[in-house]
């Protein structure tokens, strides 16, 4: 049969609506409060949340007023910062420092010799650009004599530069002028080529010794500095400050750069104009190079070709660009010959450290400037304005969510939580009373912090710093100090202390409570649930039962409808049955 319960064909009543209204009477309230008593829970579980966010906010300012170089903390400054700067710490007494800068420390610099006639020595002799020879950029060949002079078109060559494959790819004859070919050739085969083979030419404005390593460095026309040759003939080790350094048969003086900065020599290798210069890293007399060279197998000595050393190994100091390597000397109010291996003077006064300035000229002129060590109270001004400034914030997100407005009736989340209450009045409690110093400075009052009305701190930052620099002991004890110590709790530390068991992770107040309120969202949730599973389950029950009515119902209607049919077939049967009726 039809489902006849959804809309009372039967019996023509709105079966489902008033199945709705039968339900929302006996569950609509009951699951209306369930859900406004969860959205009332989890505006009051986001309200601790947010305390406990602001309170640990607090905590880290408060852990600032923990430390004693908050309140010890010193400035220092300098008449004139492009001869010296200088430094401080906690311990550094106040006072002047006239400086004067005799001399600054330089880094030990060895310049060698020009050695243009032995690197970079080929010159492009041809107009053409020959884009297509054997020689490529950066390759490396060997000058070599031929066993019998090679032809080419009616000129003997006797010289040339062979690749690692021991093939020809430039031909000489004269050992100085070289002519690449335009495709590397067997030394046998060089008599096959004709002019048309033969491309730039390089001159090296002297002869190049059998088999010497060159180097290309470009192929164009026109080009200066092609070729480059080797800095040695054999291998070499060389010694610099101790460090063995090899040095290979075919390197330049570039290789030579890029190995001694690569070592742990300790000094830096670079050229300029084809000169090698070496400078120690570290700058005073107690960081001078020293060189050594015992030559190769050759009698050659590198460090010696390079103009660095003399034959007994000594240093060669009347090259352009030598310096001296030099300590740093200044005089301080007066006290002359105060030296250092660096710019950096750190011994001269007890936890001052003067910086000579790089922009420092003393070898040409006077250096003097006046270095000032002072107590910063700024530091501490501003440490303590920041925890005001968020102590406040938290007293007034306590104010508005304990507020109630008896003109509009609303309430604050937590209005009337009595934790609440008590976590901010124990707040306000700790910041204004006395600590047990016996001192002046005994209380936040003391020193421009006072409480207004609301319960908010207001910051006299003048008197603070008056009776910082008045009395700085005291006012630093006043928030720091620790009765471990046999002394006294400061404030800091009693409101550290207390605003750690406030917050701390699983056993603190307000975890505790933010905890307590989703176990109890949890129960709420859960009643929820259980309600609505017990309304499905009566919509379900009233549903069979409107279905049973709409069902007999229907049955009677074809009952009559079957007996109307069959008396009105009797006729007047039919009509008294009627009257009867």
């Amino acid at each position: 049969m039809a489902d006849l319960s959804l809309d009372g064909l039967a019996s023509g009543m709105p079966t489902e609506n008033t199945i709705n209204q039968i339900l929302n009477a006996e569950y609509g309230t009951k699951l209306q409060n369930l859900n406004q008593e969860k959205s009332n829970l989890e505006t009051q579980k986001n309200a601790w949340r947010d305390v406990n966010s602001r309170i640990d906010k607090l905590e880290q300012k408060v852990t600032q007023l923990k430390l004693s170089s908050t309140f010890a903390s010193n400035k220092t400054t300098s008449s004139d910062e492009e001869v010296v700067t200088a430094t401080s710490t906690t311990d550094a007494t106040e006072g002047t420092y006239d400086i004067e800068v005799v001399k600054k420390a330089l880094a030990h610099r060895i310049a060698g010799t020009d050695q243009s006639a032995k690197i970079d020595s080929a010159t492009s002799a041809n107009s053409e650009d020959i884009s297509e020879i054997a020689m490529q950029n950066g390759g490396e060949y060997t000058a070599t004599q031929f066993s019998s002079g090679e032809t080419i078109d009616g000129t003997t060559y006797d010289y040339g530069l062979k690749n690692s494959d021991g093939n020809i790819v430039a031909v000489s004859t004269n050992q100085q002028v070289y002519t690449s070919l335009d495709k590397a050739t067997a030394e046998g085969d060089l008599g096959s080529l004709t002019s048309s083979n033969l491309g730039e030419s390089y001159d090296f404005g002297s002869a190049i010794a059998n088999n010497t390593v060159v180097r290309m460095d470009g192929t164009g026309a026109n080009e200066k500095n092609n070729l480059a040759t080797a800095i040695m003939m054999n291998d070499d080790t060389v010694t610099i400050n101790g460090t063995d350094i090899s040095v290979s048969a075919t390197d330049t003086l570039e290789d030579f750069v890029i190995a001694v900065n690569d070592s742990d020599a300790g000094v830096n290798a670079s050229t300029v104009s084809n000169r090698l210069i070496l400078e120690s890293n570290e700058t005073g007399t107690d960081n001078e190079i020293t060189l050594s060279d015992n030559g190769n197998s050759n009698g050659q000595h590198l460090l010696e070709d390079l103009g660095l050393i003399d034959g007994s190994d000594n240093i060669i100091t009347s090259n352009d660009g030598y310096q001296a390597a030099q300590n740093a000397e200044v005089t301080v109010n007066g006290i002359t010959g105060i030296t250092s291996q660096d710019n950096t003077i750190d011994e001269a006064v007890s936890n001052v450290t003067f910086e000579i300035s790089d922009a420092a000229q003393p070898s040409q002129e006077t250096e003097t400037a006046t270095v000032t060590v002072s107590q910063d109270t700024e530091k501490a001004t501003s440490k303590i304005q920041a925890f005001v400034d968020q102590y406040n914030s938290v007293q007034d997100f306590m104010n508005k969510k304990l507020d109630y407005n008896s003109e509009t009736e609303e309430s604050g989340a937590l209005q009337g939580d009595g934790t609440l209450m008590r976590l901010q009045s124990r707040l306000r409690q700790l910041v204004m009373e006395q600590v047990d110093s016996g001192n002046e400075y005994n209380s936040l009052m003391s020193v421009g912090i006072s409480s207004k009305k609301n319960g908010t701190l207001e910051f006299d930052s003048g008197k603070f710093e008056t009776a910082l620099k008045e009395k700085p002991e005291q006012v630093k004890n006043l928030f720091t100090s620790e009765e471990d110590d046999g002394s006294f709790d400061g404030v800091a530390t009693k409101l550290d202390s207390y605003l750690d068991m406030v917050i701390q992770t699983n056993i603190g107040v307000i975890p505790g409570k933010i905890d307590s309120y989703e176990r109890m969202m949890e129960d709420v949730e859960q009643s929820i649930a259980s309600t609505n599973d017990r309304l499905e389950q009566e919509r379900e029950r009233l549903t069979q039962e409107f279905t049973s009515m709409e069902q007999s119902i229907s049955e009677m209607n074809n009952q009559m409808s079957w007996m109307q049919s069959q008396l009105g077939s009797m006729g007047g049967t039919s009509n008294m049955l009627s009257s009867m009726m």
